[in-house]
């Protein structure tokens, strides 16, 4: 891929507990280029902000990555760089938007004073031209009177403005690639439009490569150039937007899909998929979906599906596409 930004391979991540060993990502791959946006969707525990965590290299101190995967960065081994050298790609060329904007912002600290140490960390500027370019930032993502707000403690502000304050740090050193992990979350419908649509505008105006972790289909459907579905730590699904909507191929996708509320039947039923995705230390035989699958056969309690290129440029692991 020429204009390949980010490329993930094979990456496992556990999590080693006193109950044994969480595999919260199992072997999951895929590559996303500069300017696009790749949505990772699933439900809760599927281990789409484990592999964020991961890219990031800031998981807990019980989370290691095991050996044998690979996550390339401008064609650089992120897994063999030491600290001080993740450190001058963490945050200067690679950002992060977190999901709690309330226990991201440290409240002890006015939001001007974390946005320039921010811009500090990462650039040649001195505290007034720090201080300048934070106003510059809150305004970029619409925060009024930036001039008085940068002396705003994180309580002073609304959820859709500290979530802003989480952008404008994110973006603090012109990154080429930004994560942001449900960065609506909890907010009002109304400031979850702006927010999203103030990511989409900062995008194109900087070709920003963006790996947007949400539940929202509708907005992936709108903000997302490609998915991949997670399921149980691994990607069953993965298409341009538009295949996975008009055809999508594994039973999961199918039923998330299906428990989106239409419009112009009001009156029907929503599907719901039952069950829970399975303990990730007792992990089934066969496919892991087997359980909750609504087209399962005998065959797919002892196959373990791989991810197979099922039509052009659309992925998926599951027995009905397996070979044979």
């Amino acid at each position: 891929m020429n204009n390949c930004l980010l490329e993930v391979k094979n990456l496992h991540t556990s999590f080693f507990t006193d109950a044994g060993e969480v595999k919260a990502v199992r072997g999951i791959s895929f590559s996303l280029e500069q300017g696009k946006t790749l949505g990772l969707v699933g439900e809760s525990g599927c281990g789409k902000t484990v592999t964020a965590l991961s890219i990031m290299q800031l998981l807990p101190n019980q989370a290691k990555i095991t050996p044998g995967g690979s996550i390339l960065y401008k064609g650089k081994e992120l897994l063999r760089l030491s600290q001080e050298e993740l450190r001058k790609i963490r945050g200067r060329e690679i950002s992060m938007v977190f999901q709690e904007p309330m226990t991201a912002l440290n409240p002890v600290f006015t939001i001007g004073e974390q946005i320039r140490e921010a811009i500090e960390l990462h650039g040649n500027l001195n505290k007034k031209e720090a201080t300048n370019e934070v106003i510059k930032l809150l305004k970029d993502v619409g925060i009024p009177e930036p001039n008085k707000r940068i002396k705003d403690y994180p309580h002073q502000l609304s959820g859709g403005m500290r979530q802003r304050v989480l952008i404008a740090m994110a973006l603090a050193s012109f990154p080429s690639l930004l994560i942001a992990d449900e960065p609506t979350t909890a907010l009002d419908v109304t400031v979850q439009a702006q927010i999203l649509e103030l990511i989409g505008a900062l995008q194109g105006l900087k070709k920003i490569a963006i790996i947007l972790i949400t539940h929202d289909l509708g907005v992936v459907a709108e903000r997302v150039d490609f998915v991949a579905v997670m399921y149980a730590g691994v990607i069953v699904e993965y298409a341009s937007t538009q295949n996975l909507f008009n055809e999508p191929l594994h039973p999961y996708t199918k039923a998330l899909l299906g428990s989106i509320p239409k419009l112009e039947d009001k009156d029907a039923k929503l599907n719901t998929l039952k069950g829970s995705v399975p303990v990730l230390t007792e992990l089934p035989a066969g496919c892991i979906f087997y359980e909750r699958c609504k087209e399962k056969s005998a065959r797919c309690k002892d196959i373990t599906p791989e991810l197979v290129e099922v039509k052009e440029g659309h992925w998926a692991a599951c027995c009905l596409y397996e070979k044979g």
